[in-house]
C-alpha cells in the first residue's frame, strides 16, 4: 500500500514493492532506479537481510523487497501508468483543498 503526503506542493509517495520476474526492478541497481525514476530506494530486503539506504551498486533480484520514496509521478512511471518519456521530476499537482 502506498502512503501519500504533500511536500511543498509536490505530492510524494512511499511505496513497498516486491521484485518479480519481468519487473522493471529486476536486475537493476539501486542507482539506476533512483536516477531513471527520480525515486529514493530507502530500504532493500533480501531473505533475512534488511539494508536501510542501500548502496547505489546493490542489484535487485527476484523476491527482493524495496521501499521507494518520491514524487507520485515517478512511481506511476515505474508501474507503467505513464510513459517513460513524460519527464523525470515534474511537479505534481497539489491535491485540491478539502
Amino acid at each position: 500500500m502506498d502512503y501519500c503526503f504533500d511536500a511543498d506542493g509536490v505530492t510524494m509517495s512511499v511505496a513497498r514493492a516486491t521484485v518479480t520476474p519481468g519487473s522493471p526492478l529486476a536486475g537493476r541497481t539501486v542507482g539506476q532506479i533512483e536516477q531513471e525514476y527520480g525515486l529514493a530506494v530507502t530500504l532493500h530486503k533480501r531473505a533475512d537481510e534488511t539494508v536501510v539506504h542501500p548502496q547505489e551498486g546493490a542489484t535487485l533480484q527476484d523476491g527482493d523487497s524495496v521501499v521507494l520514496v518520491g514524487p507520485v509521478h515517478g512511481l506511476a512511471r515505474l508501474r507503467g501508468v505513464v510513459p517513460n518519456d513524460a519527464g523525470r521530476h515534474p511537479r505534481a499537482r497539489p491535491r485540491p483543498p478539502r
